[in-house]
């Protein structure tokens, strides 16, 4: 597989521009320069990762033979005078028809052609070529999306010069060419929209992604909704409902005489039949797929046929949800929701080669959602033709989808925190509790107001109230609010019965300030709650798991806030004598765990 050489070659000169010199790529010259000349170079060999290419030529064959190729399957007896050409040999599925869509149809002829005339090697240069130039253009079209919304166009190196893309168009021909020009059409129309060639372009962009790829049909709600909702008014909202539809009509109607060349009505059963094979027969790095199917048929009696029409089922459920129901305003909507889409076809289907990646890649020069993840996967697509070299397939899968795991949790673990979050602010609580005085508490640094929330909800008396200060703007549902920094507290000498610093302090720059602060504020005492590490290994991993843990909170601002510094309790307890407070409790309340200090210190009374 010599591909797989500059594949990994080109991965490791992208990440390093990436990471060292992301200027370079801010360059026009260099970025669209750079994408045309990579794409030449992996235009010239031959591929060697994909047999598709003689699937391609076949159904240009038949085309120029007058032969519909939804028809007859390569093996029918009818098509026995093509049965002895290196075709017929090296593709694949001859018991089945074609699967290509109608665009894809139209680049093949080429390759028949060229084929006829000059045998195999021109065959697969011709299809290359077509499929390269359908793609460059949705590559040229994306750069033009980025300019027309004045950002740095840098992000469109993640697929232009993205190794996955340069080895599965550039290099192996794959179909996926015209749908990347579907998708950069469609995108740069809604920079144009709401306006009437904004509406036809990015229609346009949806028919040309469904007739390169089918899948892309499931896209038609969202599309529709970006392009703006109707007018108010029964009247208004009728009138401006047929207005709108001239382009996604008109789009069909180009659609439907761009396939009439190939395509009638009764070919759709033996497409379908086709198409099952996606679901029913093939198998190829499908993570989940594989966990269900072992899952089930490590039961008694149970079975996993019908799981992955099961699982196609689930995705149109799915995607269904996505497209009607996720915000579409404009291009940033719009891939979003694309990406989550086509993640969730990813997910759940049976079969993902390397070149389904593209359907994700396309996108992410316009939305971070599940870009690491996705990128990884683009990296990590390479060893999984090893399959075909006799590398056992399991533990290539596990790479693939156990790094994406890993990525998608890192960037969205926010997700996961905060029911987490929940139920940790429960156990504060439990803690905290019993040694508060009297029913107007002022929680210092309550962030989401979690613990105030539990606080009031274990409290005896229903009249208790919490109040929470913050410098980050973080809603609460009913517990008062105030932004402010712990070293100016916006409250009066003794305004609260009691005062929390709930692992607060050690996020502070000064926290002996806050600490004075809060003993001006209460009446009677204030509990604290702080990590107190023995070691300063231990110091340093706290430090690191606190930054990651707190880092997508509020604002975004709190991983990177002043620096973390942690004491252990007797020095917590030192600092409370030096500030004039007497000690109530020094203890650990919570064995299991981090080390966790429970101090309880009384406001001195005046004079004294």
């Amino acid at each position: 597989m010599p591909a797989l050489l500059p594949w990994a070659l080109t991965f490791g000169a992208l990440a390093h521009l990436w990471l060292s010199h992301r200027t370079w790529l801010a360059r026009p010259g260099v970025l669209i320069g750079g994408a045309l000349l990579l794409r030449v170079i992996f235009l010239l060999p031959l591929p060697d990762l994909s047999d598709d290419l003689y699937r391609y030529v076949w159904d240009g064959l038949l085309t120029l033979e007058g032969v519909r190729p939804y028809t007859l399957v390569p093996a029918d007896p009818a098509l026995s005078h093509l049965h002895g050409t290196d075709l017929f040999r090296e593709m694949n599925s001859p018991g089945y028809t074609s699967i290509y869509p109608p665009l894809s149809q139209w680049i093949f002829l080429p390759g028949a052609i060229a084929y006829r005339l000059w045998g195999w090697p021109a065959a697969a240069w011709a299809i290359k070529g077509g499929f390269l130039l359908l793609e460059t253009l949705g590559v040229l079209l994306m750069y033009a999306t980025l300019r027309r919304l004045r950002r740095p166009p840098a992000p469109l190196a993640l697929y232009a010069w993205n190794p996955l893309a340069l080895v599965t168009i550039a290099g192996g021909g794959h179909t996926e060419g015209g749908l990347v020009l579907g998708i950069g059409l469609l995108l740069y129309g809604l920079t144009r929209a709401p306006g009437p060639s904004g509406a036809w372009l990015s229609w346009a962009g949806w028919g040309l992604a469904v007739l390169s790829k089918g899948v892309p049909l499931v896209l038609a709600p969202l599309v529709w909704r970006a392009l703006g909702p109707p007018a108010d008014g029964p009247r208004r909202r009728f009138r401006e409902v047929l207005r709108r539809l001239r382009a996604p009509v008109g789009v069909l109607l180009a659609m439907g005489l761009l396939s009439l060349p190939f395509l009638r009505p009764a070919d759709l059963p033996g497409i379908a039949r086709s198409a099952r094979l996606y679901t029913g027969l093939f198998e190829f790095n499908a993570g989940l797929y594989y966990l269900l199917k072992g899952a089930l048929e490590a039961l008694p009696g149970a079975t996993s046929t019908g799981l992955g029409s099961a699982m196609g089922v689930a995705f149109l459920v799915g995607a269904l949800f996505v497209v009607t129901r996720h915000r579409a305003r404009g291009v940033d909507d719009v891939s979003r929701a694309a990406v989550l889409v086509f993640s969730l076809y990813l997910v759940l289907a049976t079969t993902v080669h390397p070149w389904y990646l593209i359907w994700v890649l396309a996108f992410l020069p316009f939305t971070d959602t599940l870009r690491p993840a996705w990128l990884w996967a683009s990296a990590a697509s390479l060893p999984t033709y090893l399959t075909y070299t006799g590398v056992p397939h399991a533990p290539l899968v596990a790479l693939f989808w156990g790094g994406w795991l890993l990525f998608a949790g890192h960037q969205y673990r926010e997700f996961a925190f905060r029911p987490l979050r929940r139920i940790a602010a429960r156990r504060k609580a439990g803690w905290i509790g019993p040694h508060l005085a009297g029913n107007r508490w002022l929680d210092v640094g309550g962030g989401e107001g979690g613990v105030a929330r539990a606080l009031e909800r274990r409290a005896p008396d229903r009249s208790a109230s919490t109040w929470v200060a913050d410098p980050m703007v973080i809603g609460t549902r009913d517990t008062r609010r105030v932004r402010a920094e712990g070293e100016r507290l916006p409250f009066g000498d003794g305004a609260f019965d009691a005062v929390v610093l709930c692992f607060v302090l050690h996020h502070t720059a000064d926290p002996d300030r806050v600490l004075a602060e809060a003993l001006r504020v209460t009446a009677d005492r204030v509990v604290i709650l702080e990590s107190t590490p023995s070691t300063p290994l231990g110091s340093r991993l706290l430090a690191l798991l606190d930054r990651w843990v707190n880092e997508k909170r509020g604002d975004g601002s709190m991983g990177t806030a002043a620096p973390i510094h942690y004491r252990r309790g007797g020095q917590w307890e030192d600092t409370a004598l030096r500030l004039g407070a007497r000690v109530i409790l020094r203890d650990r309340p919570g064995r299991i765990g981090h080390p966790v200090t429970r101090l309880v210190i009384r406001r001195a009374p005046a004079g004294g």
